[in-house]
């Protein structure tokens, strides 16, 4: 039994770190999703910014808006699937609490268990104790 509860607890504590993992992997695109919406509104700022140097088509415009509302797009769904990877943390934390509590209310009841034992063990090797010394204190009598 205690065996189940320890390895309970052991793939409770492995599903926390495989969502930890994802939860990260999600957060690090978003990141990313997040760095190449800033690039390319730095790059717009510069080409604006230029006072004209570079000057753009109406369809490369409307490209750089199309290529922004895919990012805008991709980083809304990567917002989401974090939100949703912050769940399952939430989850398998509360899945290893659970484990781990289970155990711990194990490992308290095998120590009172132990404890009982190891006490009525002394007792009776207490009684056994008293007993050999009153035959020997009556074997002294009667001689």
């Amino acid at each position: 039994m205690h065996w189940l509860r320890q390895q309970s607890e052991r793939s409770a504590q492995e599903a926390l770190a495989a969502s930890l993992r994802r939860r990260l992997d999600s957060e690090r695109s978003l990141s990313e999703l997040d760095a190449r919406i800033e690039d390319a509104h730095v790059a717009e700022r510069e080409a604006a910014a230029s006072g004209g140097r570079v000057l753009r088509s109406g369809e490369e415009l409307v490209a750089i808006e199309v290529y922004l509302g895919r990012l805008r797009g991709s980083r809304a769904a990567a917002a989401r699937t974090l939100h949703e990877r912050e769940g399952e943390v939430e989850v398998e934390r509360r899945r290893l609490l659970a484990a781990a509590s289970a155990r711990h209310a194990l490992d308290r009841l095998r120590g009172r268990r132990l404890g009982e034992h190891r006490r009525e063990a002394a007792r009776r090797e207490g009684a056994q104790i008293d007993e050999l010394a009153l035959a020997a204190h009556r074997r002294g009598r009667a001689a």
